[in-house]
C-alpha cells in the first residue's frame, strides 16, 4: 500500500506538482532555420491588409551585379539623357498575401495600367532607378478580383522589377547581408483608385 502511494506522489509530481492542475506547457519554439512570419502592413480603407510571404528568404549575389563599380554604373544610368539600359534585376520568389478582414466580399482591379505593385527595397547595397524603356500607347485593362469576406487573395512578386507594367522600376542587392523589402500593391475599384502596403519582409543575401 505504501508503494502505490508513493506511486501516485511521484506522478503527480512529475506532471507539475499539484493536484489542482498540470502546468501550462512552454511556448513553441520556432525550429531554427524557420522563415520569419509574414508581417501584415496597416489596414486600408477597404478593410484589407497586406503582408509578404517569403516562398525563398536566402539569395545568392550576383557577382556581376556587386560592389562599387556597379553601384556606379547604375548612377550613370539614373543621370543618362534618353534611354538607358539597365541588366535584368535579381528573381525572387515572394508572394503578396492580400487579406480582407472585413463581413463582406471585396472587389479589387489588378494587373492592368490602372494598377502596380511597387517595392521597397532596404539594406546594406540596395540601390533602385528607373528603367526609362518604350512602352506600348495602348490601355490595358486588368483582371477583377473578388477577396470574400475573412480570405485572401495572392499576387506572386517574381523580380525585383516593379513600377507600371511591372518593368518600369529596377532594385538590385549590390553586397551580402540582410534587406528588407515592403510592397505596395496599387489597384482600382470602381471608379476609385486605392492601394495596400505590406509590412517589412526579411531575406538575406550571400555570396555563395
Amino acid at each position: 500500500m505504501q508503494a502505490v502511494r508513493f506511486l501516485v506522489v511521484a506522478v503527480v509530481l512529475a506532471l507539475g506538482g499539484g493536484v489542482k492542475g498540470v502546468a501550462p506547457a512552454a511556448p513553441a519554439v520556432p525550429a531554427a532555420g524557420a522563415a520569419p512570419a509574414p508581417v501584415a502592413g496597416p489596414k486600408n480603407e477597404l478593410g484589407l491588409t497586406a503582408a509578404i510571404v517569403a516562398n525563398k528568404d536566402k539569395y545568392v549575389l550576383n557577382v556581376n551585379q556587386s560592389g562599387k563599380a556597379f553601384r556606379d554604373r547604375i548612377d550613370a544610368a539614373k543621370n543618362a539623357r534618353g534611354m538607358a539600359s539597365l541588366p535584368q534585376p535579381p528573381m525572387i520568389d515572394l508572394t503578396l498575401r492580400i487579406t480582407n478582414t472585413t463581413a463582406k466580399d471585396v472587389a479589387i482591379n489588378v494587373g492592368g495600367d490602372d494598377s502596380q505593385m511597387d517595392l521597397k527595397l532596404e539594406g546594406p547595397g540596395a540601390v533602385s532607378a528607373d528603367n526609362n524603356v518604350p512602352m506600348t500607347m495602348e490601355f490595358r485593362i486588368g483582371k477583377p478580383v473578388t477577396i470574400a469576406a475573412g480570405k485572401t487573395a495572392d499576387v506572386k512578386i517574381t523580380s525585383l522589377a516593379y513600377g507600371m507594367r511591372g518593368i518600369s522600376k529596377y532594385a538590385y542587392w549590390t553586397e551580402p547581408g540582410d534587406y528588407t523589402l515592403t510592397a505596395t500593391l496599387i489597384y482600382s475599384s470602381g471608379e476609385k483608385q486605392g492601394s495596400v502596403t505590406s509590412g517589412p519582409a526579411q531575406v538575406k543575401v550571400t555570396k555563395e
